[in-house]
């Protein structure tokens, strides 16, 4: 019993778990954030994409 209650008054540890949860959390904003930026990217190449598209006509080719 008193291994138990040692157990429960320890801290030593603490900090490292703290930092841990605390990364993980930050990673997984960061994976967020970057998948909402790859839709963003390429919504505007798409967009951009498709107005060069049009912009220059080739020449019609010369001997016919």
């Amino acid at each position: 019993m008193e291994w138990l209650r040692r157990f429960a008054r320890d801290e030593d540890g603490q900090d490292i778990v703290e930092y841990a949860l605390l990364t993980a959390f930050f990673g997984l904003c960061a994976l967020a954030a970057f998948a909402s930026i790859q839709t963003a990217l390429g919504v505007k190449y798409t967009g951009s994409s498709n107005g060069l598209q049009g912009l220059w006509d080739p020449p019609p080719p010369s001997g016919s």
